[in-house]
């Protein structure tokens, strides 16, 4: 169901206030002046309003006004421009579950006003010269329904509790895009859309990255990343300038008073082996009943040898529209930190790794399609060995199969004896010395090898066919 505050029922205008909550706006507008009002968060929203004006055909002005956190209302003007193609607005990925001729027909028949950079006194000015226009529906009200989406199923999973290890920004989201469609539990959400969600997913990455890699060029630019760091994570921007309740900056650079990030920068300088360099978003007098409470919340700092490393918990995360603009905002906060710390104390710490864990990693149904094709064109590319941060090892073949378990520098840790492939597995997963799959599917199969190089008599050469 739609989600709308109702006006006058005879107005022939209706108003979208996009992220801007228009609960605190209705109160200063002539409820005459408009027929209905609505949020506009994400670019799927774009079916619902459609459908909204389809059934109201009197309905032939929208008004967009307020502040955009998405690409929902440049998406809205190219529909109104460009059309639908391919089942898609042109030009982007957003499916239109309508269809294309009940979508020129409001699209040619409403016209749209846009106010987003305008003032509230502005708004209520045009609203009162649009209520003096008469305007005659263009039709009769069609009841649309929305084409059906790919349906995914789920594997049998614990729903709960995994974590991965990468190098890369892209690789690590393509990889969390594969596991929540495939292990995710579908189920409804809040905004009556159903989902795949797996909770708790954490993902470390080994490196710090503050650059738009390869992979998202499609989807965002640099500029476009800095000036998500600088809107959502910098302190001074106010959430009330931007009409929403809350920025990620304001509550770590201003919680009640309190420069959270400057706190953490004075106590690792200080106590460089502190577990107390922390931050917390969440206001349960603020959030508890905030339909769109911060989704960050919890950050904390700590130094390994000369690395600073940090930490973060999501309580949810959209994975597949926002995850990895979150985690490399975030990483640029970390060499922030970095950087203070080492200008105001004179150390030379470096930025070591990143991890975030979501409580509920989850992806929306009508970004189903476009995450399976992500996975599809890109999984092979990233399913690549990885150095494995845990070590490696080297195989050999005497009268036994020797494996030497050492680290990347080269240091002998462990020795593991067998004649066997089922003899060195029992021993060696007790051990628990992998980071990820790939690199214990990659032991296994040079220990075939080698246990069939044993038994033949053969030269045994790893990595070697």
């Amino acid at each position: 169901m739609v989600d709308l505050s109702l006006g006058n029922p005879r107005s022939s205008v209706a108003v979208t206030t996009l992220w801007t909550d228009r609960h605190r706006l209705i109160p200063k507008l002539d409820p005459n002046s408009y027929n209905c009002i609505g949020n506009l968060y994400s670019s799927h929203g774009i079916n619902y309003l459609l459908q909204t004006l389809l059934k109201n055909p009197h309905l032939t002005t929208l008004v967009l006004f307020g502040h955009c956190m998405t690409k929902s209302d440049e998406d809205l003007l190219r529909l109104w421009r460009e059309g639908v193609q391919e089942g898609k607005i042109s030009g982007t990925k957003v499916s239109v579950l309508l269809k294309p001729e009940h979508v020129d027909l409001v699209r040619h028949n409403v016209q749209i006003v846009d106010l987003r950079k305008c003032a509230l006194v502005e708004l209520t000015a045009k609203l009162e010269a649009l209520s003096k226009q008469e305007r005659k529906p263009y039709g009769e009200p069609i009841d649309a329904v929305f084409a059906e989406e790919e349906k995914v199923e789920t594997l049998p999973s614990p729903l709960s509790g995994h974590a991965f290890y990468e190098d890369s920004v892209f690789a690590a989201w393509i990889k969390l895009l594969n596991y929540v469609m495939k292990f995710g539990d579908r189920k409804m959400t809040e905004y009556g859309e159903e989902q795949k969600e797996y909770n708790n997913l954490m993902v470390t990455i080994g490196r710090n990255i503050d650059v738009v890699e390869m992979g998202f060029r499609e989807f965002f630019s640099q500029e476009e990343l800095e000036q998500y760091y600088a809107a959502q994570i910098l302190d001074g921007v106010k959430p009330e300038t931007m009409g929403i309740s809350y920025t990620y900056g304001d509550r770590l650079f201003n919680f009640h008073g309190t420069n959270q990030i400057n706190y953490i920068i004075e106590k690792i300088g200080k106590q460089p082996h502190t577990r107390r360099a922390v931050a917390v978003l969440w206001q349960p007098e603020l959030d508890k009943d905030d339909e769109h409470g911060p989704c960050l919340n919890f950050l904390s700092c700590s130094i390994h040898g000369n690395e600073l490393y940090l930490s973060v918990l999501f309580r949810s995360n959209d994975i597949y529209n926002a995850w990895y603009k979150n985690v490399l905002a975030l990483m640029k906060l970390q060499q922030h930190i970095t950087t203070e710390v080492n200008k105001r104390f004179g150390t030379t710490y470096t930025t070591g790794k990143f991890t975030m864990t979501c409580v509920s990693a989850h992806v929306y149904q009508h970004n189903f399609k476009n995450a399976l094709e992500m996975v599809e064109q890109n999984l092979q590319f990233v399913n690549r060995l990885l150095i494995d941060p845990k070590g490696l090892f080297v195989i050999r073949v005497g009268e036994r199969i020797m494996v030497e378990y050492r680290s990347n520098a080269g240091e002998l840790i462990q020795v593991f004896k067998g004649k066997t492939g089922e003899e060195l597995y029992k021993e060696i997963a007790n051990n628990d010395l992998f980071s990820f799959f790939a690199h214990s599917a990659y032991l296994g199969y040079e220990i075939a090898k080698a246990e069939q190089c044993l038994k033949m008599g053969l030269p045994y050469v790893q990595d070697r066919a």
